[in-house]
């Protein structure tokens, strides 16, 4: 019952546009204006776009100033407590790098780089072919 009722609604919202599509092409109507009056709005159009691109990009130069101007200032601050306090034991920043990657074995070689196969025995190996 329930999808008879979708049908019939997806029949109906189907129709109607196909008479729109039909008047519209046997009447010659078109949704595009053509002109110089739509060129006009066309240009006005682009123009605000573009004004509006480059006050975007103005903020976007502005806001990365303000960064880097803020994280130079970061910097000298921590220049300025090295200085005072002296050398620190500040261990935190540097990262413990292990020595051996974690699928290190070293009884499996150096690792698929050295996949040395010998090269295939031929019967010209021992000289008899090329006399």
């Amino acid at each position: 019952m329930g999808l008879c009722a979708g049908l019939y609604y997806l029949y109906t919202k189907v129709e109607s546009s196909l008479k729109q599509n039909v008047d519209r092409v046997l009447l010659g109507k078109s949704k595009k204006e053509d002109g110089p009056a739509s060129d006009e709005k066309l240009r006005q159009v682009r123009e605000r776009m573009q004004k509006e691109l480059e006050r975007k990009a103005e903020l976007y130069k502005e806001k990365m100033k303000q960064k880097a101007e803020e994280e130079r200032l970061k910097k000298l601050e921590a220049l300025e407590k090295k200085e005072e306090g002296g050398p620190s034991q500040d261990t935190s920043n540097k990262k413990k790098m292990p020595l051996f990657r974690d699928e290190y074995n070293p009884l499996m070689g150096s690792g698929p780089v050295n996949n040395y196969r010998p090269p295939r025995r031929s019967a010209c190996s021992r000289g008899g072919c090329g006399r």
